[in-house]
C-alpha cells in the first residue's frame, strides 16, 4: 500500500470514529415509564415534575413530561440533562428533593401531590453541606423517587391517595366567626431559615379563598400539611415587667394535615385608633422643629419595618394619626419609637422612647420629651 492509500485509509477511520453514535451508558439508558393512578383511577391528564432546592434557597423545577390516561412519558437522559440548570445542578441540596404531580381540579384547592422530602445522600452533620448530584445519578434515581408518590399497586403502577375536602373555620378571640377574611393556601414544603421564610414550588399552586359568614373556607387537597398566607396579629413578649406588650403583624401560618381545623387569632389591631400628641423640647423648654418621628413595627418572622410618621413643627409638636401609617395599625403595634433629624432619619437617631414612655403615650394619648445637649 502506497503512502497515498495509507493516508486515505487513516482519514476514513477518523471520519467513521467521529460520526459513529456514542454508546449509551447504563446510567443514561431510557427509563421505564410508570403508570400513575389517583384514588385507583388512571390520571386522565396531569404533569410530572422534579423539584430541588439550589444553593441559596432557589427552587428549581425540572419537567418530567405529561401524564395521559395514567401513562407517564419520562424524558430521555439528553432531554433531562438539558433541562437542568447547569450551575444549580452542580451544587444543589440533596436534602430538598421532591417529585410532584399536578392535576387539574374542578374546585379551588391544592391539586399538587408531592412525595416525601427525599434525602438519600445527606447524613447527620453533612446536612449543612451541599451534596452534589450528577445528572446521571438524578436520572437513574427518578423511578425510585416517583414510586414514593404513593403505594405500588402492581409493578410499574403507583396509586396516589385521593384528595380530601379541607375545612377551616376562622374565629376571633371571642369565638365569633371571622367573615370576609382572605386566605391563600399552598403545599407546605419547608421553612428555609430561622425567620420562617417558606420555600414554595410555584405561584400557580395557590388556592385563594375568602371566609364566608360562618368564617369557613374549603378546598380540595392531599392530606398533607399546608402553608397559609393570611394576615393576623400575635402578641410578642411584654417589655419592662409588664408595662407594655407589643402586637406583631404576621403573614404566614403552617397548618397541620387534618381535614378540619379551627384557627383563632387576633385579626385587627387592639385598642381604639386615635390621634397622638408628642412634643419634643430642648433643655430650655423650647420646641425643636425639623425632627422626624420614626416608628418601628414588628412584622412576621424576625423582621422589623421602619416608617417616618410625622415631623415636628416650630413648637416641637408632632401630630400623629394612625392613618399616617402605611397599614392600618395603632400604637399598640409599635415596637420602637425614635426621633431623628428630618433629613437623616434613616442614619441617625437622637432619642429612643423607652417602654414606659410608649405605655404612657398609649394610655393618655400624649407625651412630652425633653432632650438635653442637642447639637447639629
Amino acid at each position: 500500500m502506497n503512502l497515498h492509500s495509507r493516508s486515505f485509509a487513516a482519514f476514513a477511520i477518523l471520519v467513521f470514529t467521529l460520526l459513529a453514535p456514542r454508546p449509551v451508558s447504563a446510567s443514561e439508558a431510557p427509563l421505564t415509564n410508570p403508570k400513575i393512578f389517583l384514588a385507583g383511577t388512571p390520571i386522565a391528564e396531569g404533569k410530572l415534575a422534579l423539584y430541588y432546592v439550589g444553593w441559596g434557597g432557589d427552587v428549581v423545577r425540572v419537567d418530567l413530561g405529561p401524564i395521559w390516561a395514567g401513562q407517564t412519558h419520562l424524558p430521555s437522559f439528553t432531554e433531562f440533562s438539558s433541562s437542568l440548570d447547569a450551575e444549580k445542578e452542580r451544587r444543589n441540596w440533596a436534602d430538598a428533593l421532591w417529585i410532584v404531580v399536578q392535576v387539574p381540579g374542578e374546585m379551588p384547592g391544592i391539586q399538587w401531590f408531592q412525595s416525601p422530602q427525599l434525602s438519600e445522600k445527606v447524613k447527620g452533620a453533612e446536612l449543612a453541606q451541599a451534596a452534589r448530584w450528577s445528572a446521571q445519578e438524578m436520572y437513574r434515581a427518578l423511578p425510585k423517587w416517583i414510586a414514593q408518590l404513593g403505594v405500588m399497586r402492581s409493578p410499574g403502577v403507583i396509586n396516589i391517595p385521593a384528595p380530601v375536602l379541607h375545612s377551616i373555620w376562622l374565629k376571633n378571640l371571642d369565638s365569633t366567626a371571622r367573615a370576609g377574611q382572605e386566605i391563600t393556601v399552598q403545599p407546605y414544603v419547608y421553612n428555609s431559615n430561622h425567620c420562617g421564610g417558606h420555600v414554595s414550588f410555584r405561584r400557580e399552586e395557590l388556592a385563594k379563598l375568602t371566609s364566608d359568614f360562618e368564617g369557613k373556607v374549603q378546598f380540595m387537597g392531599p392530606l398533607l400539611p399546608t402553608w397559609a398566607q393570611i394576615s393576623y396579629l400575635s402578641l410578642r413578649d411584654a417589655y419592662s415587667e409588664g408595662e407594655r406588650a407589643v402586637w406583631a403583624s404576621e403573614e404566614t401560618l403552617k397548618l397541620s394535615a387534618g381535614p378540619a381545623q379551627i384557627i383563632t387569632r387576633q385579626w385587627e389591631a387592639p385598642g381604639v385608633a386615635r390621634d397622638y400628641q408628642i412634643a419634643v423640647v430642648d433643655e430650655h423648654g423650647k420646641g425643636i422643629s425639623g425632627l422626624t418621628l420614626v416608628a418601628f413595627q414588628a412584622i412576621s418572622g424576625c423582621g422589623i419595618s421602619s416608617e417616618a410618621i410625622g415631623e415636628s413643627d416650630s413648637s416641637g409638636r408632632f401630630g400623629v394619626e394612625d392613618s399616617r401609617l402605611s397599614v392600618p395599625l395603632n400604637f399598640e403595634m409599635i415596637d420602637m419609637l425614635k426621633v431623628s433629624y428630618a433629613d437623616a432619619w434613616q442614619a441617625e437617631h437622637l432619642y429612643e422612647f423607652n417602654d414606659v414612655e410608649i405605655a404612657e403615650l398609649i394610655r393618655f394619648g400624649s407625651l412630652n420629651v425633653r432632650l438635653v445637649d442637642i447639637r447639629r
